[in-house]
């Protein structure tokens, strides 16, 4: 089965879910990856620094990557050109649009819907939150039409959309209004294949380092950016560092924003506590500094990361919402949003606490699991794509 996956941003070096589709597909599957040339996301300006990932991605996984110019972006949203040429010349039976929110899925269900039949079947996904469709006057026109004008034309022509949180699903529900009989279930997970705990990493990593026996390492990962907010956590131990009673390092790793590191994070850093900034690392290495550290916090949002931690054994601290409440039930302390205070109070209880620390280190790892095995979703995923082969 040819299955195109359209993804308007796509960096092959690192985690995202298209990463381990592609990685753990079927073996009946022949899998393409339809994408655009920004990177902009991660702060890399040109797509041809990546071509020889792009080519190394195609060797390990036999999977293409296409990438097309965009004719403009604006934030989040961009538009790709040539998709509907692309997608015609490449015939495929699939195509798995990811982002029902997106310019892209807008135009090729706009195409659908007058243009058919195409000789394809059409998917879809959403990893938004209801958070994400309140802000700007720009915003909320954009989700009313999408709303009025898209969400339509997806429950006439029966278009499955998949959700990857349990907060989405009510998001497809109670404010998309896609029908119910087309909303199906692709849980984000953690590849527990990649990531696993390993003492030999914790050693090694935690040499290299030079952080001893005693000392606790908290790591994020993410991009370094205001949205993260990884200054928070820097805010936080500002707050109980006259409370601490063993040496502390935090480790940072990511995309950098340069100014925000410059101007936001480098004047909250603390002579009192070790902070070491890494660059993004390939997905691959992560579980390294996963196994190497003693808990992990994820100040702002959800991200996929926190399930990963959980798979290499790591506790973790995240804001109370509905998607972390479900993904760091066994493995984590959440603390109230918007709270400094309650975010400080939680990481003073896992540095204090190594009993805590461990009996949620076993716990998420457990949990994750058997809840969050992304191959076996993957798998679920797949079969609903063959339902009308």
């Amino acid at each position: 089965m040819k299955v195109l996956h359209i993804i308007d941003r796509f960096n092959p070096t690192l985690g995202q879910e298209i990463n381990f589709i592609a990685k753990n597909k079927n073996a009946d599957i022949d899998l393409i990856i339809l994408t655009s040339t920004s990177l902009k996301t991660w702060n890399i300006k040109n797509h041809h620094e990546v071509k020889e990932a792009d080519l190394d991605y195609y060797k390990t996984n036999e999977v293409s990557i296409i990438r097309q110019e965009v004719f403009f972006e604006i934030g989040e949203k961009l538009w790709l050109k040539g998709i509907i040429k692309t997608i015609e010349n490449l015939k495929p039976e699939v195509v798995y649009v990811h982002g029902i929110e997106y310019i892209t899925f807008i135009r090729i269900i706009l195409w659908h819907a007058f243009n058919q039949p195409l000789g394809y079947r059409l998917y879809t996904d959403t990893h938004s939150l209801f958070q994400f469709t309140k802000g700007s006057i720009f915003r909320s026109i954009y989700y009313s039409l999408l709303k009025a004008l898209i969400i339509p034309l997806v429950n006439k022509l029966n278009v499955i959309t998949f959700y990857t949180a349990e907060e989405n699903k009510d998001l497809l529900q109670k404010f998309y209004k896609v029908k119910p009989t087309l909303i199906k279930s692709f849980i984000i997970g953690a590849d527990l294949t990649t990531f696993k705990f390993d003492e030999n990493e914790r050693l090694k990593k935690r040499l290299q380092y030079q952080i001893k026996n005693e000392e606790l390492l908290i790591v994020f990962s993410g991009r370094l950016c205001v949205q993260k907010g990884p200054h928070l956590i820097l805010e936080a131990f500002n707050k109980i560092k006259y409370q601490l009673t063993k040496p502390i390092s935090l480790l940072f790793i990511g995309f950098h924003d340069d100014a925000y590191i410059d101007n936001v994070m480098k004047p909250l850093v603390d002579s009192s506590i070790r902070v070491f900034l890494e660059m993004a690392q390939p997905s691959k290495l992560l579980p390294g500094y996963f196994s190497a550290a003693d808990f992990a916090v994820f100040p702002l949002e959800s991200t996929l990361s926190s399930l990963e931690c959980q798979a290499c054994r790591l506790p973790v601290i995240m804001e109370d919402n509905a998607t972390n409440h479900q993904r760091a039930k066994m493995g984590g302390l959440l603390y109230e949003k918007g709270n400094l205070d309650d975010m400080a109070y939680k990481i003073l209880r896992l540095v204090n606490d190594s009993g805590l620390r461990y009996r949620l280190s076993a716990a998420g790892y457990t949990y994750v699991s058997q809840n969050y095995n992304y191959l076996i979703n993957l798998r679920q995923m797949e079969d609903i794509l063959k339902e009308h082969e």
